[in-house]
């Protein structure tokens, strides 16, 4: 596996780590994309079918030297005026109109620029692709350990959430962030502890930690946290077998995993009895 490249300002503590975007207005590229996808999907709406987003969100009139804009105009006008705007403009274009592909390729746009936003099709409403909570939550982590484990932790998130990621190296990334926070509170003798390994000796002697999850005794506490690392395992094709296909959703739920777990040890929501 070839490690994705993290910057040596990001590394050195002095540049934020690697996130998607709040919106298409950070950067001029990204801007322009969107609007090069609303100006082609826009002249395939009649003027009456704008009527409800120019009502709904008070677009005003806008006279040019011609007299009044067209419906279509207005609209374009209304979008460029902020990011609120073109994200009201985007979501009523896309829930209206019935070519998937051409609303795919908004989507597309968002992976391919890492903008936490996404159309669903079930609500067809714009959605974030990552909670706002969840990616504060991943920043301020990312700024608390130490810089390997920092690195291993946007490895795993940009290679589930950015543009081109591999999902098969988010879910082994996630499991090395994890490995390297967790192995000095279970095995610091062992530098080659694994996940696997760690849930052998913890299980072998329970009474040796001490976990913050909620049961009816202290060593089941323990064993829920061993359950949380049991559903952290090798990628598929890892042991020799023929590899198999990680999904997105996937990757980042081993990427959410590996949140919980780290936060929990960094806590002390996990940790040695007598420490």
């Amino acid at each position: 596996m070839s490690e994705q490249w993290i910057p040596l300002g990001v590394r050195l503590g002095v540049q934020e780590p690697v996130a998607l975007k709040n919106g298409f207005l950070e950067d001029e590229a990204t801007s322009h994309a969107a609007r090069e996808w609303l100006v082609d999907v826009i002249y395939h709406f009649r003027s009456d079918d704008l009527e409800p987003l120019i009502g709904a969100c008070g677009i005003p009139t806008y006279k040019n030297s011609n007299g009044v804009r067209t419906n279509s105009e207005r609209v374009l006008r209304y979008s460029s005026t902020g990011e609120i705007q073109l994200l009201n403009t985007l979501e009523f274009l896309a829930a209206k109109i019935h070519d998937s592909f051409v609303v795919s390729r908004l989507n597309s746009l968002c992976l391919h620029y890492n903008v936490n936003w996404r159309f669903d099709f079930n609500s067809r409403r714009l959605a974030r692709r990552v909670l706002p909570e969840t990616q504060e939550h991943y920043l301020n982590l990312a700024r608390s350990v130490s810089e390997s484990c920092s690195e291993y932790l946007q490895q795993a998130f940009t290679n589930a959430y950015g543009h081109n990621g591999t999902p098969a190296e988010s879910w082994v990334a996630s499991r090395k962030a994890v490995e390297f926070l967790l192995h000095p509170v279970v095995s610091p003798s062992n530098t080659r502890a694994t996940i696997s390994s760690m849930i052998r000796d913890i299980k072998s002697a329970p009474h040796k930690w001490v976990s913050a999850i909620p049961a009816n005794d202290p060593e089941q506490s323990v064993l829920k946290f061993v359950q949380l690392l049991q559903m952290m395992p090798y990628e598929p094709g890892h042991h020799g077998q023929t590899p198999g296909q990680v999904s997105l959703d996937q990757a980042r739920t081993q990427f959410n995993l590996a949140l919980t777990v780290c936060q929990m040890v960094l806590d002390g929501g996990f940790a040695l009895a007598d420490s």
